[in-house]
């Protein structure tokens, strides 16, 4: 399970971390957008198995410390196609079911490594939060989704079946809000 940083982020406190200078990547990110991924991801997982893409620091668990920054991808700091691929196979992901949420420039960077990656949130930034919403309430939503990562990784190279769609989007129906707290477990995957 794999999910987009987001742009805006807490500063380094020790009364709150316990941490100097660094914050824990589940922590470092405040923004609504990634809470709302974070939680998609809770229901789809566990939160071991969480992954954060970061734009600098590539693949981080929840736990590792992360000094706060500013990078996108394109910068100069930016992690690299190549960079990703030795964090991919460093994590074993080759032949594992995964699934990302967050943008489309990240999903276009994971898939150059892991072209069988699930990436079923689709639209603009509010319609991704409806989809989170509406996945952290369904079930059955997280069954579906974990099939599709499965067909996916069962194919070579990502390519499905003619009879599926070309991207293995999933189709959500319209939700009401923003996601809401939720727990979580669910699917086979290691990243």
């Amino acid at each position: 399970m794999i999910i987009s940083r987001g742009s805006k982020k807490a500063e380094p406190s020790w009364e709150e971390f316990g941490y100097r200078d660094v914050i824990p990547a589940g922590q470092l990110y405040t923004g609504t957008y990634h809470k709302s991924l974070r939680r998609a991801a809770d229901a789809l997982t566990d939160q071991s198995l969480i992954r954060i893409m970061s734009a600098r620091h590539g693949l981080v668990t929840l736990e590792r410390p992360l000094h706060p920054y500013d990078t996108q991808l394109g910068d100069m700091d930016a992690i690299t196609p190549e960079q990703m691929a030795r964090h991919t196979a460093a994590l074993d992901l080759d032949d594992a079911h995964v699934i990302f949420l967050g943008g489309r420039d990240y999903a276009e960077l994971l898939r150059q490594t892991l072209p069988h990656t699930l990436v079923p949130l689709t639209s603009g930034l509010g319609d991704q939060r409806a989809q989170c919403h509406t996945l952290s309430q369904s079930t059955e939503l997280v069954r579906v989704w974990w099939q599709a990562a499965a067909r996916l990784a069962d194919h070579p190279r990502g390519t499905l079946a003619k009879d599926e769609p070309a991207q293995a989007r999933v189709s959500l129906p319209p939700s009401t809000g923003p996601c809401p707290p939720a727990t979580g477990a669910g699917g086979r995957s290691r990243g």
